[in-house]
């Protein structure tokens, strides 16, 4: 079927618009339990409970046209929930599906997304989305819109029954969330996180929660904030990375709050660090201790940082030779202060608090690229992990180009067919 140039030129910038809302996505690998965890790539989603020494293949079957994986989201090591979107040619909206496991991807339950009151004449889906759910009632999504400027729009969608219907609601950030109860919850949103945005009535309304940078991070004042994390309904902690005039250093900061995140305190506070062009500073907190990670071409250095004593100096462990390693570290996952993953270049774990790493990418041979799958992927295969191997982790597709990319890193490939 022939195209219109104008016609042409509005698909290849819906394209190019899915491909800049895909940057804001989130979580590309988790580690969930001791051993237990998955990771997005290669056009595929794998699932390990060895820590990687074997993977299986769990990724959800497809059925419409070009679908690919928008996010995943996993509660625990059985509740999970994967966003499909489809953007089928010369189609000018996307169409999106959930897909729900209960036992940990042996088996999903598909079902589409009605998006209530959409005017496609005023608002466009590019196709980029994020998923987060409570509990199995109880969940969110924001689906990207395409605009004119660099402000992550999006559609906010809330379902009570497991996302058989979805309600709209006025919040039009999009970004990370991150709900304690059904009403309480925050998303980090802007271009690269500047804003973070608290609700207490689930979404019906949102406000801006902004907090000024310590004295101890000297020029850096500008924050980038990730999503809150909390252990009970009322005790979290927050990461904001702070950015300050070119060439100036950065500072990491972590907040605490113990009434529900209604106000935050600095707790810890890392200055002097480089600068990551515009990419949030990862961090994760596991065992009352807050663990950062650097990365050189060779070796990964974690700093734990202990959040209950009174001395706040951290403590680090380097490990060197490390194969196909590649700065800046982009993610991090831990489930205690000695067992985590760290996505940099390639994925890594280590259990003995960073003194050891071992390569976990799920390919088959060392040094091996993801396969491109040619049709819906197929799930239950097993492969081993090979130690360092190289991990483009940038999307996940069932049968085309994939444009899905963490919230901390840039895009392998951006591209649209012409």
């Amino acid at each position: 079927m022939r195209v219109n140039p104008g016609k042409r030129d509005f698909i290849l910038l819906l394209a190019l618009l899915s491909c800049a809302v895909a940057q804001g996505q989130g979580k590309q690998m988790q580690l969930l339990a001791p051993n237990v965890g998955w990771v997005l790539g290669g056009g595929k989603l794998y699932w390990t409970t060895d820590n990687g020494g074997h993977w299986t293949d769990i990724t959800p079957p497809v059925s419409l046209p070009n679908e690919k994986i928008a996010d995943v989201f996993f509660k625990d090591t059985t509740d999970g929930w994967v966003l499909l979107s489809s953007l089928d040619q010369p189609a000018i909206e996307a169409r999106f599906e959930l897909a729900t496991t209960i036992n940990g991807g042996a088996r999903w339950v598909t079902t589409p997304v009605e998006v209530p009151g959409l005017n496609p004449n005023q608002t466009m889906l590019p196709g980029g989305g994020q998923v987060f759910f409570l509990d199995p009632r109880h969940g969110w999504l924001a689906l990207g819109v395409a605009t004119g400027s660099n402000w992550r729009a999006a559609v906010i969608l809330a379902t009570q029954d497991g996302g058989v219907r979805w309600s709209r609601l006025p919040c039009g950030e999009g970004g990370a969330f991150s709900f304690t109860t059904p009403d309480e919850g925050w998303i980090a949103g802007g271009p690269g996180g500047e804003y973070l945005f608290a609700t207490w009535n689930g979404g019906k309304s949102c406000e801006e929660v902004s907090l000024k940078a310590p004295p101890e991070t000297g020029p850096a004042v500008y924050p980038l904030y990730d999503a809150p994390v909390f252990t009970d309904t009322k005790h979290g902690f927050l990461p904001v990375t702070y950015t300050g005039p070119e060439d100036s250093p950065w500072a990491l900061v972590l907040f605490a709050t113990d009434d529900g995140g209604r106000t935050w305190s600095p707790s810890r506070v890392l200055a002097g660090l480089a600068a990551m062009g515009g990419i949030r500073l990862p961090s994760a907190v596991a065992d009352s201790a807050w663990l950062t990670a650097r990365a050189t071409d060779s070796a990964l250095t974690l700093t734990t940082t202990p959040l209950r004593a009174k001395e706040s100096v951290g403590s680090e462990r380097t490990s060197g030779a490390l194969r196909n390693l590649s700065p800046p570290v982009l993610e991090m996952s831990f489930v205690s202060a000695n067992q985590g993953w760290v996505r940099a270049g390639g994925l890594f774990a280590t259990s003995d608090g960073g003194a050891t790493w071992t390569g976990i990418s799920p390919w088959r041979r060392s040094g091996g690229t993801p396969p491109t799958p040619a049709g819906p992927p197929s799930t239950g295969g097993m492969i081993e992990g090979s130690s360092g191997s190289a991990m483009p982790l940038a999307g996940a597709t069932g049968g085309g180009s994939s444009v899905h990319t963490s919230v901390r890193t840039g895009f392998d490939q951006c591209a649209a067919d012409t």
